[in-house]
């Protein structure tokens, strides 16, 4: 709902290419972020193992959490400047 509000004076100032481009963008944000709760759900049953070591913070139930609260509000953002354009 806020997006909405800047979303007409940041069209104007950079461009309706441009913020067309950043909200695919952010909506691209939500659909890559959709990976870590897969990857979560593999490495549940044994956390310990050695192939999933490189990425264990990303397999954290906490980082999930807000990662998947952030780009909500990003895919939110995105979709004002996509609908305002």
């Amino acid at each position: 709902m806020a997006g909405s509000f800047v979303t007409p004076a940041l069209i104007k100032k950079f461009g309706m290419k441009t913020m067309i481009i950043i909200g695919s963008i952010f909506f691209c944000v939500v659909i890559v972020e959709q990976i870590l709760p897969a990857w979560y759900q593999e490495n549940i049953d044994d956390p310990s193992d050695t192939e999933s070591q490189w990425y264990g913070f990303l397999i954290n139930k906490t980082f999930i959490e807000v990662t998947q609260i952030v780009s909500a509000m990003l895919s939110g953002l995105g979709a004002a400047f996509i609908w305002v354009t």
